[in-house]
């Protein structure tokens, strides 16, 4: 059976959702139906077991499953599945979107990963007629989703994500809408706050219309494989050394935005399309070459560890790193000299 969009980007963490299904359906199916309950609890020391009333500190855990999710002061607010659901929703029918993928992250045991997870997540593409299908060519389409999100983790808020997605290949980036004003924070006066929540999805669509100004700028800065190279080693690579002594990044997208791979990869059952990138040696080709390692090259492990480096980590930092970079080169007149060499490769 072919696999949906949302399928391969979230490899299968979380279920699809359809049309007429209940809010209710949808937390079962998607595994959100359950609360986050809050509890003090005791620990033992070195001069006897002590109660976490007295540090004003309480066990957040699931209803369900009683497992614990993090360890809360008294002014922190659960900012529950439904919730979350129910406020994606209201924004949904107010600006026409059909949501259409809803999971949750959960933390591994023993996990030393910095990025937080114990994530529940909502999704919605864009559709064409708001501008959400940008065709850069017949053969180059990317689409545009919101991604509504909230962590069960002290220390980490709710909020939403642009996800652009390459139509061949699947390959994501994520574009973080992080303005202070945006973040719904777990405290009593945000939770709940359905007006701050709807801005933060609103700036998201403005987000959203910058992006495909910028992508429009990108396909129209022609650039050399040197000029690439010169582009990757200055964000991956140490300058002043070879190619050949070049970390695997920098080597491996300028082997992308060359067109290499592509048969290795169908072989495999993935088309990256770089092919298609090495026609257009472009900024945008660079920047999507820096993707295709990050989603599809680099080994983020478990189908989970994918997800949460999709969305706000490495494969998030480095393709937001790098689309900076090009937008910022591509507004600036155009250099002829770069003093990097291709040779070796």
């Amino acid at each position: 059976m072919q696999l949906t969009e949302e399928a391969k980007l979230f490899r299968g963490l979380g279920s699809a959702i359809s049309p007429g299904m209940s809010q209710q359906e949808i937390l079962e199916k998607s595994g959100l139906n359950w609360s986050v309950t809050t509890a003090p609890f005791e620990y033992d020391t070195p001069t006897g077991r002590m109660k976490s009333s007295h540090a004003n500190t309480l066990a957040a855990f699931r209803s369900d499953t009683g497992k614990l999710l993090t360890v809360v002061g008294n002014s922190w607010k659960p900012y529950q599945n439904y919730q979350l659901l129910e406020d994606f929703w209201l924004f949904c029918e107010q600006v026409g979107l059909n949501p259409d993928w809803a999971g949750f992250v959960s933390r591994k045991p023993n996990s030393r990963s910095h990025i937080a997870s114990n994530m529940a997540f909502i999704s919605a593409k864009i559709p064409k007629e708001q501008g959400g299908i940008y065709h850069l060519s017949a053969d180059e389409v990317l689409n545009s989703r919101i991604i509504f999100f909230n962590h069960h983790t002290y220390g980490y808020g709710a909020g939403s994500y642009l996800l652009t997605c390459r139509q061949i290949c699947s390959n994501g980036m994520t574009i973080t809408v992080k303005e202070n004003n945006s973040l719904i924070r777990h405290i009593q006066n945000q939770i709940g706050d359905q007006e701050k929540i709807l801005q933060s999805l609103n700036n998201v669509k403005r987000a959203f219309n910058k992006y495909t100004n910028d992508m429009e700028a990108l396909a129209d800065f022609p650039m050399s494989p040197e000029e690439a190279l010169a582009v990757l080693i200055k964000e991956f690579g140490y300058v002043g050394q070879p190619l050949n002594k070049q970390p695997k990044v920098v080597q491996t997208c300028l082997e992308l935005f060359l067109g290499h791979f592509d048969d290795q990869m169908e072989e495999k059952g993935l088309n990256l399309g770089t092919t298609t990138l090495a026609a257009y040696r472009t900024a945008y080709g660079l920047l999507q070459s820096v993707t295709a390692y990050r989603n599809h090259m680099s080994g983020t492990g478990s189908n989970t560890n994918h997800v949460l480096s999709l969305l706000n980590g490495t494969a998030a930092k480095s393709s937001c790193q790098v689309y900076g970079s090009l937008v910022k080169l591509a507004r600036l007149p155009k250099s002829t000299t770069v003093p990097v060499s291709l040779r070796g490769l």
